[in-house]
């Protein structure tokens, strides 16, 4: 994450499925359950 528009954006999603979303549009695949762990 070397963009500061990408880390603002990254920093404004609430929920696991919008960071699943984020992460695809910018070309990573990744499971709510991925999410969740990574998270924790």
């Amino acid at each position: 994450m070397n963009s500061d528009a990408l880390k603002t954006e990254f920093l404004a999603l609430a929920t696991p499925e919008q960071v699943v979303a984020f992460a695809e549009k910018n070309g990573c695949i990744a499971t709510v359950e991925e999410i969740k762990t990574f998270l924790e």
